[in-house]
Parts: structure tokens; sequence; C-alpha cells
């Protein structure tokens, strides 16, 4: 009321607020860095639509052993608890443990797994070309088994 007195112009507010993101942002940024050092095996196979696809840890992982390996890394310069690494892995990533619930072809995995770590162009392309006639095999494989003739009677 004093400032509105004197200048006729009301005062900023200075209540409320976000005061816990600046405070957390190192912790944050530190667990941010080190999950992505992660590798992780994306589901491929999957019916769900592509923004929705996620991505797998070996099964003898979990979470706790996750945070016990954050702790002894050299990402962590803020520490935390557990229950912060736990929100922001679970909020802000779409990573599983263990092996994705739908099927999974192993040829379609090897290749694109083999195809992400070679360096050299023309192996790369011959094994982008494997995986596309893999995928166009099944693909035709699948759509013969989902037809159905004429003169068949499915029960």
């Amino acid at each position: 009321m004093k400032k509105f007195y004197y200048t006729c112009e009301v005062g900023t507010e200075h209540r409320g607020g976000d005061r816990k993101t600046a405070k957390f942002a190192d912790q944050k940024r530190s667990i941010h860095n080190y999950i992505s050092t992660l590798q992780c095996i994306e589901s491929h196979y999957c019916r769900k639509s592509k923004s929705a696809e996620g991505k797998y840890l070996p099964s003898e992982l979990s979470l706790s052993k996750l945070f016990k390996m954050y702790k002894v890394s050299e990402h962590v310069d803020p520490l935390v608890k557990l229950s912060y690494f736990r929100h922001v892995f679970n909020t802000s990533y779409n990573i599983g443990f263990g092996t994705p619930k739908t099927d999974v072809c192993s040829t379609c995995l090897e290749l694109k797994e083999k195809n992400k770590i070679e360096r050299d162009l023309i192996k790369k392309k011959i094994l982008m070309v494997k995986k596309r006639v893999h995928s166009l095999r099944a693909k035709a494989f699948f759509e013969k088994v989902g037809s159905v003739p004429e003169h068949v009677k499915v029960i």
C-alpha cells in the first residue's frame, strides 16, 4: 500500500511461485546425464503407436540396483535420495526392465542392433537391406496367414 500511495502503481506479488525447480536443477541434470548413458534395447514389434514405444534394460537390473550404480558413477554431483531418483526415472523416461511383453522377432532385433553399432557404410547398407527383406517376407507371411479362402469356414 505504501508504494501505491506514493506512486499510484500496484506492487508486484512476491508470494507463491515455483521454488523447487531451481533448487533441484543440478540433481535432476545429474540423473538425466546418468540415464542417458544407459544402453537400452528398443521395443520394435509392438502394435502400439511409434510414439508410445518403450525401451528396455536387462532383466537382472532393477530401480534400486540402478540407483546403486548411479551413486558410484561419475555423474553424481549432488547426492539424491532413491525416491527422487525413482520420481525422475518414472516421469521423464519410458524405460522398462526385462524383455518386451509382446512378440519380438530375434532376427529383426539382431539386425537392428548390429546396424546401430556398425561404422562401415557398405556393411550398414547390407544390414539395412537384410532387415527390409526380412520384414517384407514376414509381412507377406502374416498377410497370407490372415487371409481366408472363400470356400473355408472358420469357427
